[in-house]
């Protein structure tokens, strides 16, 4: 007897008898009876050397740890309910990390968006958006705003916009770095090749190989010949763009704060755009902001 098989949204049968895919994704088959492609994948086991690396078009859940030097990916959101381990990872969109992030040479986690992430220890971290993590030891965070909840124990930390942490340093002189008002020299998404360029696991992996379907080109009109501009046109853009620039950056400073609610430990460095101070006494829920070209320490009460 002929079983019918149907066709979902994302999927498209061809007068050549051919079912060619309307986007990227992963193939579903329901039932042995319906063909889709999805943009949301879930990989219920740890990825470890038998999954290999995994790289979703789309949004990408995995419900164990990532174990290794491997390497997961996706252009969309991406959750990994347990921890890593020496493994890295980056998202198109936000990155969840619900375990913590035990690192190591290659150990790099990478968001377009926000990223929350439980505890981490000799990693970097780099979010476009909110970087937002429990605890850190020893780690380089990167983000336009970052949040720690609980200890800052060594490494640094850099944003755009402003910090706040509960404890940074430790009472032996642990060297640590706060900077704020720095602007990003690159946009976020070239910052990712720095995840993307490191070692991953073995070729082949389930979602790079039979469980992703590349979807219908899209083929781009040919390129036009460039108007070719005068070296004084040249030279009055390059002009703006440094003026814009340095506004820019003069604007990143005024605004810029470092929060530390709880201790702030002597050998910690502040650093806000090019100003820099050390902590040398213990310090408590404690504000720092620039004013007048100088680091100017508030000492908040409660």
């Amino acid at each position: 007897k002929e079983s019918k098989v149907s066709l979902g949204d994302g999927v498209e049968l061809q007068d050549s008898g051919q079912v060619i895919a309307l986007k990227d994704g992963v193939i579903i088959f329901t039932d042995g009876r319906k063909i889709d492609v999805d943009t949301s994948y879930v990989h219920d086991k740890h990825v470890d050397l038998r999954s290999g690396s995994l790289n979703m078009e789309g949004s990408l859940q995995v419900r164990g740890d990532v174990r290794g030097v491997l390497h997961v990916k996706a252009t969309g959101n991406l959750e990994i309910k347990g921890g890593m381990d020496r493994g890295s990872a980056s998202a198109g969109g936000d990155l969840r990390v619900s375990g913590g992030v035990k690192g190591g040479e290659h150990s790099n986690l990478f968001a377009e968006g926000n990223m929350l992430v439980h505890h981490a220890e000799r990693a970097t971290l780099l979010s476009g958006g909110l970087l937002r993590v429990e605890a850190i030891a020893n780690c380089k965070l990167v983000a336009r705003t970052i949040e720690v909840s609980g200890r800052m124990r060594g490494g640094e930390a850099t944003c755009e916009k402003s910090m706040i942490i509960q404890e940074a340093g430790a009472p032996s002189g642990t060297d640590t770095r706060l900077t704020a008002g720095v602007m990003f020299e690159r946009p976020a998404s070239d910052v990712s090749r720095v995840v993307q360029n490191q070692r991953g696991g073995r070729p082949g992996s389930r979602l790079q190989g039979r469980s992703r379907l590349q979807g219908r080109s899209r083929l781009r009109a040919p390129g036009s010949v460039r108007s070719v501009r005068s070296r004084g046109e040249l030279d009055a853009e390059t002009a703006r763009k440094n003026l814009e620039r340095a506004t820019q950056k003069i604007e990143l400073e005024k605004n810029a704060v470092i929060h530390v609610r709880g201790m702030a430990y002597p050998g910690v460095t502040v650093q806000i755009g090019s100003h820099k101070t050390v902590i040398d006494e213990p310090m408590e829920n404690v504000r720092f902001r620039l004013e007048a070209d100088e680091i100017v320490t508030e000492r908040l009460a409660g």
